[in-house]
Formats: structure tokens, C-alpha cells, sequence
């Protein structure tokens, strides 16, 4: 069986950084090994991405990923302006759309 590429974004510009970093490190560590092959996406506070530890643009991680978990809080996370960057991409992801979120 194929396994899912999850990849987990955590960190971000917000001022909940902090929790994030720890919400995302909690997906990272209890999805399922056995369905899923998980990514750590880390979003720093600078808007500089990260795939696995190694700085990468978004549309070079969106493609090695099925799909986004959102594990960000506050700004970009959950304000739409994440969410449309996927839809852009045609990326599925975790949480409320862009109408829901902005």
C-alpha cells in the first residue's frame, strides 16, 4: 500500500509560533507510520520555508506532498492568505477554506 505524503506546517509569523512549532511536532510524532509518510514543513517567522531541515520554495514542496496538515495558529495560518496559496496549488490541507478562514 502506498503511503500518504502528509506534510505537517508548523511555525509561521504569528505571534503563536511557539505553540505551533509545538502542535505540528505533535502531528509529526502520532500520525499513523504505517498510512502515512510525514514532512516536516517549518515556516519561519521571516516567511522562509523548510522541507525536512533544508530551506526550499513552496511549489518545490508542494510537490512532494499529497497534502498540507495546518498546524499553524493566528496570522497566514488562519486568515485565508495560507489557504489560497494551496488552492493555488491544488493542494489539499486540514482546516476551514479560504471564505471560513478570512
Amino acid at each position: 500500500m502506498t503511503k500518504i505524503k502528509v506534510g505537517v506546517l508548523r511555525g509561521g509569523p504569528s505571534a503563536e509560533y511557539e505553540i505551533s512549532l509545538l502542535s505540528g511536532e505533535n502531528v509529526l510524532k502520532f500520525l499513523p507510520k504505517e498510512k502515512y509518510e510525514t514532512h516536516d514543513l517549518l515556516l519561519t517567522k521571516d516567511g522562509i520555508w523548510h522541507f525536512d531541515g533544508f530551506q526550499a520554495r513552496p511549489e518545490k514542496i508542494f510537490k512532494k506532498v499529497d497534502l498540507v496538515f495546518n498546524a499553524l495558529h493566528g496570522e497566514y495560518g488562519e486568515d485565508g492568505r495560507l489557504q489560497q496559496l494551496l488552492e493555488g496549488h491544488l493542494i489539499p490541507y486540514t482546516g476551514s477554506g479560504i471564505i471560513s478562514s478570512a
